[in-house]
């Protein structure tokens, strides 16, 4: 497939801009956007093929593909259908839940894979905003997932399943499991694009116009006008929702991984 007409992943870590990077890039001529066709309650336009998705975060590859491939497929195959027009419509599929089969996404349909990044105390602070907990014996029902990518976490994964914990240290843990993966997309993958939430907000024409380069989108008045009417200001207010604790907390949660994409000044 050309890479002109590929459709566009836009997945990392939920609360790290997907939503808002998705809707911009689906302002680019011939596009549609996709709202997360992995989420378990899935809108009905991402709804496809009488499949469920059971977990957060379900995990798809070529050894379990047979459960999903049809349900994609029909939710790409009805988006390159949704715009009358003679050029072919790249969908834009926005899903954070997506970030562990991000390279199923790529091998089967030739998806453009956008990664986003964010900082691990920011992360936390919006899910303390929130109040979103998350399941993490979703993890555990998944054994691929876990033989492929989570086996080291396993033992922590564990004990956050049997004990309760609060939001910010589910975040810190949460962030670990979610950027190791990402680190290692970006050794095996390195023609994918690695974006950080924190990069793009203070210049987001200038920031935009590169991404759309990169995945040869058009950027033009429509781009301007959805970075208008979405402009983001909230680089670090995570200092002010995170108690000092808090912030100490995430940081421990998270050790040296941070390191590979945040320098100390970050924090």
């Amino acid at each position: 497939m050309p890479a002109a007409a590929a459709p566009i992943l836009v997945t990392g870590s939920h609360r790290s801009g997907t939503t808002w990077v998705g809707r911009i890039l689906a302002s680019a001529p011939s596009t549609v956007y996709l709202h997360e066709p992995f989420h378990r309650r899935p809108d009905p336009d991402t709804a496809g093929a009488d499949t469920r998705f059971d977990c957060w975060f379900t995990y798809v590859c070529r050894e379990n593909e047979q459960a999903y491939r049809a349900a994609i497929e029909d939710v790409l195959a009805r988006a390159a259908r949704a715009h009358a027009s003679n050029r072919p419509t790249r969908p834009i599929v926005k899903d954070p839940l997506a970030v562990f089969s991000a390279p199923w996404f790529a091998d089967r349909f030739q998806t453009r894979n956008v990664v986003l990044v964010r900082h691990p105390a920011a992360f936390a602070a919006s899910l303390k905003h929130k109040g979103w907990t998350h399941p993490f014996a979703d993890f555990l029902r998944q054994p691929l997932l876990m033989a492929h990518h989570l086996d080291p976490f396993a033992g922590e994964i564990m004990r956050f399943t049997r004990q309760a914990h609060d939001v910010v240290d589910q975040a810190a843990l949460l962030w670990r499991l979610i950027y190791s993966v990402v680190l290692q997309y970006q050794r095996d993958f390195p023609g994918w694009t690695y974006v950080r939430h924190e990069d793009l907000v203070p210049d987001p024409p200038s920031a935009f116009r590169t991404l759309f380069a990169q995945l040869d989108l058009d950027y033009g008045v429509d781009a301007e006008r959805a970075i208008a009417a979405h402009r983001r200001t909230e680089v670090a207010d995570w200092r002010e929702r995170l108690t000092d604790t808090e912030i100490q907390r995430v940081r421990i949660g998270v050790g040296t991984l941070a390191d590979r994409f945040y320098a100390d000044a970050d924090w």
